[in-house]
């Protein structure tokens, strides 16, 4: 059993204060967590930090016992305006029973979130409001809505097996706006000027042996834990 009472770190910018209990059936978590630039400490590339920065905090109160995450409280807050809070109960392992967990994002630009782990994602806000409850055998949200841009999705999810889930997804959205997802428009060619085109001396032969894709392999591994159906009208 490890007991950390009146906990305050400090290691440059990155603070915590708070407590916390963990032995081998139990964890309890109360801390708060504030860093002046996020990127400094949890990007993958850390190069990032010095050329951006995000500011975040976090308050967690929670506890995980017995396959049972039980928050009181999770705030994920940024200086520039993004949000992610949950509470309530997850139930899971052998059954979801007692789960009733609401969970909200808000997200002014989920590109600086991807750059923390190096995903690249277009620069879009993005808005998640859910709340979910479970049976023995079925994990559901009821309530799903997701915003972004001029993309409005509503629907349910349903998690079914806790043992090996199979997850169905259903959303509805009057309009889907791929904008963010489109290269961009070639430049006008300025006043006076010929548009530029491609001449076979100029592309040069292509290797009939070069490959469109890369021969790199892609473990899709993960994919055989869970079962999944999605369906968007």
């Amino acid at each position: 059993t490890l007991v950390v009472e009146n906990l305050d770190f400090k290691w440059g910018d990155l603070t915590a204060t708070g407590r916390f209990t963990t032995r081998e059936d139990l964890t309890d978590l109360d801390i708060d967590l504030s860093a002046a630039n996020a990127y400094d400490w949890f990007v993958i590339d850390a190069r990032l930090g010095e050329t951006d920065t995000l500011p975040m905090s976090a308050s967690i109160i929670l506890s995980l016992a017995d396959n049972t995450l039980d928050i009181s409280e999770l705030n994920f807050e940024t200086g520039l305006g993004g949000i992610l809070r949950s509470s309530g109960e997850l139930h899971f392992g052998e059954s979801f029973a007692g789960t009733g967990l609401k969970v909200k994002v808000d997200l002014p630009d989920i590109q600086r979130f991807g750059l923390l782990a190096g995903v690249p994602l277009p620069h879009i806000p993005l808005q998640v409001d859910a709340a979910f409850s479970g049976t023995r055998t079925r994990l559901t949200a009821e309530q799903l809505q997701v915003t972004s841009l001029d993309s409005e999705f509503s629907g349910t999810m349903e998690i079914k097996t806790p043992e090996h889930p199979e997850i169905k997804l259903a959303l509805t959205s009057p309009l889907l706006d791929m904008r963010p997802f489109l290269p961009p428009p070639p430049e006008a060619p300025a006043d006076g000027e010929e548009p530029e085109t491609t001449t076979p001396a100029k592309a040069g032969k292509r290797d009939k042996n070069a490959r469109l894709i890369p021969a790199t392999p892609i473990d899709l591994s993960p994919l055989a834990a869970f079962d999944a159906d999605v369906s968007v009208e």
